[in-house]
């Protein structure tokens, strides 16, 4: 609370409480206000780009050092580690894959998020992710992995897809996707708020 005093005369609890009730009633506003003006194309659109399945992988990363004196060299040495690991995975039993490809996170990717865990990266979704990295996950079945080395900003991954959640209907989330098509506008001008609270109070 001491944060908030002397700005908007808050002193006590009840007026913080008032001001930060007020502005979220107004962001709700201003929201749905955007909102009833996006036509149905753009906000197709925006569902098309910004809303998709969410994949379950496993992966191992092979860092490329980029600092290195030989850049090229040591994208080589990366790239060539990843095909060694992926040939290791060629000569594995189905049945025994998954438990392969885990034991191989463990003890050779550079993700020091996952590797402990096998690899797994949980229902990410295309805007969360490296381009390369989606592109890849999304080809493979479940099940398989990924034959050849996959490059991304990161360096080199091996991706076992594990699952797909497909994503909902636009029809069925178009109250979210609005919301979020608002956001995205608000956020990418800091102007706009004040120039749709204006047209809004009008």
């Amino acid at each position: 609370l001491r944060d908030y005093v002397g700005i908007a005369g808050v002193t006590t609890e009840e007026e913080f409480y008032n001001f930060v009730l007020k502005d979220y009633k107004k962001t709700l506003a201003i929201q749905k206000f955007i909102g009833e003006e996006a036509t149905e194309e753009e906000l197709k659109e925006y569902y098309k780009e910004n809303y998709s399945d969410s994949l379950t992988v496993k992966h191992i990363l092979i860092e490329v050092d980029k600092e290195a004196e030989d850049a090229d060299k040591e994208d080589k040495k990366a790239y060539d580690a990843a095909v060694k690991l992926i040939q290791k995975l060629n000569k594995t039993d189905k049945e025994k894959l998954d438990k392969k490809f885990e034991e191989l996170a463990e003890n050779n990717s550079d993700d020091t998020a996952t590797y402990s865990n096998g690899g797994l990266v949980e229902n990410f979704t295309k805007s969360e992710v490296d381009e390369a990295f989606w592109k890849a996950s999304e080809k493979l079945k479940d099940g398989e992995y990924t034959k050849e080395p996959v490059k991304s900003t990161y360096g080199y991954h091996i991706i076992l897809k594990v699952s797909t959640k497909k994503v909902e209907a636009f029809k069925d989330i178009k109250k979210d996707v609005i919301k979020s098509y608002a956001e995205s506008l608000l956020n990418s001008d800091t102007n706009l708020f004040n120039k749709k609270w204006a047209e809004l109070r009008e």
